[in-house]
């Protein structure tokens, strides 16, 4: 996890997730079950403006979200169509609609299980921001409930199975992957982050026109 505090948006999201374990993640296993929001509290922030997370780069946020490394890779895309189109408001005071993606680039001791992820909010209060009670009380992400549709939500690998196959300097980027990478710059961009990596994925070649909804699983 970020060097900083870690900072707790609902006491019993923790509760549920101990009390539950993998027997509540296993009845949904295409739904978020547990998590919360998280920010940095201006301790060290190894050169970003925001921090960086496990994977390296500087934690986008309303994007980057921590995973358990067990069950997810670094550099995972979540798609969570519940949350396209949610109102957020950036760190430039700027507000527009949420995309319904996510990318997994941090992890943390808290962070259990294959369905639990953690939501970096930026520096203000975490349950003053968007995605708090305070702001929009809509959006589901901490709740006890699992098996709602709200909730649901599909991994999008960088790479297809079959592109893991070839040598990294071979690999095409999974169409879809791109597209959603596309869709997040407006965050990095209005949080004033260097991103070389997610810019080259944009940059590259092959083409990112048609939705492939591979529904992909851990990977």
């Amino acid at each position: 996890m970020l060097k900083g505090r870690f900072l707790m948006k609902s006491i019993l999201t923790i509760l549920v997730a101990i009390l539950a374990g993998e027997s509540a993640f296993a009845l949904c296993p295409g739904n978020i079950a547990t998590t919360t929001l998280y920010n940095m509290d201006g301790l060290s922030r190894q050169g970003c403006k925001t921090g960086r997370g496990k994977a390296g780069t500087c934690i986008i946020p309303f994007i980057s979200i921590a995973a358990d490394e067990d069950f997810n890779r670094m550099g995972t895309v979540i798609s969570m169509p519940a949350m396209h189109g949610k109102k957020v408001k950036l760190p430039n005071g700027k507000i527009v609609s949420h995309p319904g993606y996510f990318l997994i680039e941090d992890t943390g001791g808290a962070v259990q299980g294959r369905n639990k992820f953690d939501f970096f909010v930026g520096n203000p209060p975490v349950n003053a921001t968007s995605f708090g009670n305070v702001e929009n009380q809509d959006v589901p992400l901490v709740d006890k409930t699992v098996c709602i549709d709200a909730k649901k939500f599909v991994k999008i690998p960088k790479y297809k199975p079959s592109e893991m196959k070839k040598r990294e300097e071979d690999r095409v980027i999974n169409p879809e992957y791109k597209r959603a990478v596309r869709k997040m710059e407006v965050f990095w961009k209005a949080a004033k982050l260097k991103r070389p990596d997610l810019e080259e994925i944009i940059q590259s070649g092959g083409s990112d026109a048609a939705p492939t909804h591979s529904g992909q699983g851990v990977q």
